[in-house]
């Protein structure tokens, strides 16, 4: 998948969340977990689990790198099953609104703002973080499902707590 695939995904699935699109589906299960980078916790990345199907849960970490699923645009966790990860860091925190526990108000946004304020960067900018310290460059491949090596699978139960360490 490449960049603007993945950033498509990001984008397509935030709209889902904005628009609380799809009441049906499958059972979900609470999911979530930390990222960190480098052995410290990652704010303001964008974890996306992208299913054999195609579906896709994602949850935007936090200050202490926690994060928490939400899968297709129904919040409170992620359907059982395996999943290929990617991460990328998100737009500043100054640009977007995250409530406790790393979910994204977007409820209050247009369309185009949502599209705007979730246009993702390349993997390789570096965007300047809102408190002004130097911005996070995640490898490039941590932005693709097929070069991150990053797979996990969500389980059919609430014991979901998935550790994500990502190195140089």
């Amino acid at each position: 998948m490449n960049n603007y695939a993945c950033k498509l995904l990001v984008v397509v699935t935030l709209a889902c969340l904005a628009s609380g699109c799809g009441s049906g589906g499958p059972r979900l299960y609470k999911a979530g977990g930390t990222v960190t980078y480098k052995d410290k916790p990652l704010e303001n990345a964008m974890v996306n689990f992208i299913y054999e199907d195609g579906s896709a849960a994602a949850g935007l970490s936090d200050a202490s790198g926690k994060f928490e699923l939400n899968f297709l645009g129904r919040t409170g966790g992620a359907a059982a099953g395996k999943c290929s990860v990617t991460v990328v860091m998100a737009a500043p925190a100054s640009s977007v609104s995250v409530a406790p526990g790393g979910k994204m108000d977007v409820s209050k946004m247009s369309p185009d703002e949502q599209k705007k304020k979730m246009a993702m960067p390349s993997p390789q900018t570096a965007i300047p973080a809102a408190t002004g310290t130097p911005a996070v460059v995640l490898p490039a491949k941590y932005s693709d499902p097929k070069t991150s090596g990053l797979q996990f699978e969500i389980q059919a139960n609430n014991n979901n707590n998935i550790p994500i360490v990502l190195k140089d």
